[in-house]
């Protein structure tokens, strides 16, 4: 993919849409899917999971003895790559991560093995083509433009690039080949009139 083809969130849109996924409906039915449609567009904004790895996901890789796990381990049969990865969870997916176990996993006691992102039974996650419309629809709503899961996966990518090394986002991404992760290496608009500002602001 090349790097002009890259479209990823700003700061304010990830607000605007965590906020409008996460909206509370007046139904416990409505609440419990608000909080799984939360839950699966922060495991690809804050781990950078592809919508069928996030799909995929089983109770235990989120949520063991307790508590939010620290790490994500994705399986290799769940991967792009057939790799194996673990991608730290940060504070931000742990709380959706608790948010859900509240609202959903805890209440109707769901099994270890069941799908994470269910939120009633039977326990099946959604369908892709399902969470791309309700991605589209929100992102028409609060920006104006269709959003896609891979431009989740996209604006994890290229927070990542601004505070690591690229050998790390490769690792966390599950790229095969280093020339997949090298599209986050070149700089984007934003980043350009940030770096002017900076050099203004050290005069």
């Amino acid at each position: 993919m090349k790097a002009s083809a890259i479209r990823t969130l700003t700061p304010s849109e990830i607000e605007q849409l965590t906020m409008a996924i996460g909206m509370n409906g007046r139904g416990i039915n409505e609440r419990r899917k608000a909080a799984r449609n939360r839950l699966l567009i922060m495991v690809m904004l804050e781990a950078g999971l592809r919508l069928n790895e996030a799909l995929t996901l089983k109770l235990w890789q989120l949520w063991l003895g307790g508590a939010p796990v620290s790490t994500i381990e994705i399986t290799a049969e769940h991967t792009k790559t057939k790799t194996a990865r673990s991608v730290p969870v940060s504070s931000r997916l742990a709380a959706a991560i608790d948010h859900a176990n509240r609202m959903i996993w805890g209440p109707l006691h769901v099994p270890n093995h069941a799908p994470a992102m269910c939120y009633r039974l039977p326990w099946e996650p959604p369908t892709a083509r399902a969470v791309q419309k309700i991605l589209a629809g929100a992102g028409w709503k609060i920006c104006g433009r269709s959003i896609t899961p891979h431009m989740l996966r996209h604006t994890f990518a290229t927070r990542l690039m601004r505070v690591t090394d690229i050998r790390t986002v490769q690792v966390l991404l599950g790229h095969k080949h280093l020339s997949s992760t090298q599209v986050y290496t070149h700089p984007s608009t934003d980043d350009c009139v940030q770096a002017i500002k900076s050099l203004e602001f050290g005069r």
